[in-house]
């Protein structure tokens, strides 16, 4: 990655006009298998398609097959060994995903907001990779990372790579004595240690990044170019941003800014699903965008948020129709859109049910009270509403408030909106957006968050009296913990609450619609809403959802599922059970009673 300025801008911009016009035998091929037209060749296209298939030759194995395929003239032979290439590229990125996992399962137990340095070993990482996956760790941590892997003969080679603002080279260098070679510069390095010098390493490169990195140096910077709006983005001005090509080093892509967008809709994509495909609504037009590795952010987009949204522009040509794309960078959320307290409570009354059924019911291992225990948690102490807000405009170090309990959570937001602190905070489901941590202030409808995470905050915050949040993210927690005595009362476990009677009128209703013929394909919420119509019941979403799961364990009824809808088919002649027979009953009535020992569920003999 050499700066893209002066004699290598000439050379990469003639370089790519070369390829577009006629490329090698090897290159051609090699585009083939990365499905990328060489007559609309770009930087990125080299950068992500055309490089890691050339560079895995040498990581894998020998960079032999690179060569050869570069020089060859033999199309049989171009396409073996763009194929070999190909393959090896394939291979490299399932152990790279290894690795990383890996990493973070090592990095994420002992970090905290005092760490400045990450410097990790393993006997059986690969040498050619451990510079790919140290870059993704700088990437997700904020931090100097240093990869160590054994060479043989009780050396270690390691992979450096750094921040902006902190030189690793010179890290290296001022401990020379013990390290037995290294090179590199500011960003990245390489070294070779002895095993037993590796300790020393450890404590020295934190040593040294405490007293030359500074607490703003950890915190995350989007950075952008212009704020544009529907006036500004057109094909004229991405053949215009054509012409700042080659993109890279010194030469960045431009980055923009886009502001007060609607997320319309969004599907996962990919293998792994780990992409985003968006449809965003800016006023009176709507764009397609893409957001690589976010597939964790789907909750957040379910409330078809308010952002703002920092990206590059693309063009996406598919089955012969040509668009711009956005290329997401970064979305934040804007809580000071007007509809964002009602957007985000609406889809919160399914999303706790969804989350209830995940973590509890469709999880026999698990503890109700996990969910209400503070006993294993080190709390600073407790405070009230106003003194925790008092401190949110004090700290500087980013606070995190925990909030799993809707009705809780509705008047939390509400205060926080009325004194016009909410507008300059994040907001999140199970967690927040990417890149949001260090140095803001947060809160998070049901947790469900990484150590590594959680413990870049300078406090974190639950209220008294929530009880149905899943407090294990907490257990660990290295820095403050409070307690908010909000006053704020719930009457959610109310609404958690069934009799028999409730069991009785819903199967009455099924049996009565079934033999009325009126059995059909339609959502449970459409389904609810008919057997409230009807009867003139109140069951909420929750308690219909059980109700019809204890059914179907019991063999009273069958319901079949696609995408969107269900049928339910009653068994009309069914073997008397009890409810105490269900598994899910039981585990359903124990976790209310752990949670409120005021409310008693009425445990019926038979329902028939």
């Amino acid at each position: 990655i050499v700066p893209l300025s002066g004699d290598n801008r000439i050379l990469a911009a003639l370089g790519l006009k070369q390829i577009k016009r006629k490329p090698r035998l090897g290159i051609k091929v090699l585009l083939q298998f990365a499905k990328i037209d060489h007559k609309n060749l770009t930087s990125q296209h080299i950068g992500f398609g055309i490089a890691p298939r050339l560079n895995a030759a040498g990581r894998m194995d020998s960079a032999k097959d690179a060569f050869r395929l570069l020089t060859t003239e033999d199309m049989g032979i171009a396409k073996e060994l763009a194929y070999r290439l190909d393959s090896a590229n394939r291979e490299r990125q399932a152990i790279e995903a290894r690795i990383l996992k890996e990493a973070k399962s090592l990095i994420e137990p002992s970090l905290d907001r005092d760490t400045r340095t990450i410097v990790l070993k393993s006997s059986n990482w690969h040498a050619g990779i451990i510079g790919i996956v140290a870059s993704k760790l700088v990437d997700k941590y904020n931090r100097p990372v240093i990869l160590l892997t054994q060479a043989g003969n009780g050396l270690y080679t390691g992979s450096c790579r750094s921040i902006e603002g902190f030189n690793i080279y010179e890290a290296l260098c001022s401990m020379k004595d013990i390290i037995k070679n290294f090179g590199g510069h500011e960003q990245a390095a390489g070294l070779t240690i002895e095993r037993e010098n590796i300790k020393a390493l450890i404590d020295n490169f934190e040593a040294y990044g405490k007293s030359h990195i500074k607490e703003d140096m950890l915190i995350q910077e989007y950075k952008y170019d212009l704020i544009v709006d529907n006036s500004d983005i057109s094909f004229e001005l991405y053949d215009e941003l054509q012409r700042l090509e080659p993109f890279g080093e010194d030469n960045q892509m431009p980055v923009f800014l886009v502001k007060k967008a609607y997320i319309d809709g969004y599907r996962a994509v990919g293998k792994r699903q780990n992409h985003i495909q968006l449809s965003i609504a800016l006023k009176e037009r709507m764009w397609e965008g893409i957001w690589f590795n976010s597939g964790n952010s789907r909750d957040n987009l379910d409330i078809k948020p308010c952002v703002d949204l920092l990206m590059t522009l693309d063009k996406n040509e598919w089955n012969g129709l040509t668009k711009l794309q956005f290329n997401i960078r970064h979305i934040k959320m804007r809580t000071d859109d007007d509809m964002f307290i009602k957007r985000a409570m609406g889809v919160f009354y399914h999303k706790f049910f969804d989350d209830f059924y995940r973590r509890f019911l469709y999880n026999k291992e698990s503890d109700s009270k996990s969910y209400i225990d503070i006993s294993k948690l080190g709390l600073k102490g407790k405070l009230n509403l106003d003194e925790a807000i008092n401190m949110l405009n004090l700290s500087t170090g980013g606070n995190l408030i925990l909030v799993g309990d809707r009705d809780i959570a509705y008047s939390i937001l509400t205060k926080f909106a009325q004194i016009d602190i909410l507008k300059s905070m994040e907001f999140g489901y199970r967690a927040l957006m990417p890149g949001s941590g260090r140095g803001t202030d947060g809160l998070v409808i049901l947790p469900d968050m990484s150590s590594s995470i959680v413990n870049e905050y300078e406090n974190i915050f639950i209220i008294s009296g929530d009880q149905v949040m899943d407090l294990s993210c907490l257990i660990g927690f290295k820095n403050k913990l409070w307690v908010i005595e909000s006053g704020y009362k719930s009457e959610f476990l109310k609404q958690l609450y069934l009799t028999r009677e409730d069991f009785a009128c819903v199967y009455l209703w099924l049996k009565k619609i079934g033999q009325k013929g009126r059995s059909s394909w339609d959502s449970i919420l459409a389904t609810l809403e008919r057997f409230n119509r009807q009867t003139k019941g109140q069951l909420n979403y929750f308690q219909f959802n059980i109700i019809l799961a204890v059914f179907q364990e019991l063999n009273f009824l069958d319901i079949t599922r696609t995408f969107r809808d269900v049928k339910i088919s009653l068994n009309l002649k069914p073997d008397s059970r009890e409810l105490d027979e269900s598994i899910l009953y039981c585990h359903y009535s124990t976790w209310l009673s752990n949670i409120d020992s005021d409310i008693y569920l009425d445990k019926h003999k038979e329902v028939k």
